[in-house]
């Protein structure tokens, strides 16, 4: 996405919405206005954006300085080491196939 860190992110932005109010805005190929436009209306319009980590979300601050610091949570990869009682998840996944008729031999997430 920034050429193998040769390109700093908060460059890469700035360049991108300069060109994008420019003329040469109609030439920017589709996959940078998907990512770059989708990213900016992530921040300003969503109540809250999870990164998984610390450094992303300076990335973020760095990138769009003017959005809420509040708004950009960090929300790590991984999961707890104890789920809880087997038994007790057992049950939730009946209850959860039940109401959503998902077929027994059906993984879920």
């Amino acid at each position: 996405m920034y050429l193998r860190g040769w390109v700093r992110p908060e460059s890469a932005v700035t360049l991108f919405h300069t060109l994008e109010a420019s003329l040469a805005g109609k030439f920017l190929p589709d996959v940078l206005k998907l990512v770059f436009k989708k990213q900016r209306d992530s921040l300003y319009y969503s109540r809250a954006v999870f990164v998984p980590s610390g450094a992303m979300q300076h990335v973020i601050h760095r990138c769009y300085p003017d959005v809420p610091e509040a708004r950009v949570k960090i929300l790590p990869w991984g999961s707890w080491e104890e789920f809880g009682e087997d038994a007790a998840i057992d049950r939730e996944a009946v209850a959860l196939r039940r109401r959503y008729q998902i077929p027994s031999g059906r993984p879920f997430f």
